[in-house]
């Protein structure tokens, strides 16, 4: 599993999406200097079982908040339009 940096969403590329202004504060900033040192995953459900959810529409990113705080799924840089979304 790569481990970097650059998916990590970061207030700037989720304040981009109207449907997360609420969370955006929420959002804590990428520190690119300290070093990622665990994924948490499937052999820890109880931490990423969702609490709540932001729906996005169409192929849009969503986040969801889970006992580790809030996280965003999907891709936060889109190269083109939704075509689910128009």
């Amino acid at each position: 599993i790569a481990a970097t940096h650059s998916p990590i969403p970061s207030p700037d590329k989720v304040a981009r999406w109207q449907h997360f202004q609420s969370i955006l504060d929420r959002i804590l900033p990428v520190d690119e200097r300290r070093p990622i040192g665990m994924l948490i995953g499937r052999n820890c459900t109880s931490l990423v079982k969702p609490l709540e959810c932001i729906p996005g529409q169409g192929n849009q990113p969503y986040a969801v908040r889970t006992e580790l705080g809030w996280g965003v799924v999907g891709q936060l840089d889109p190269v083109a339009p939704d075509p689910l979304s128009q």
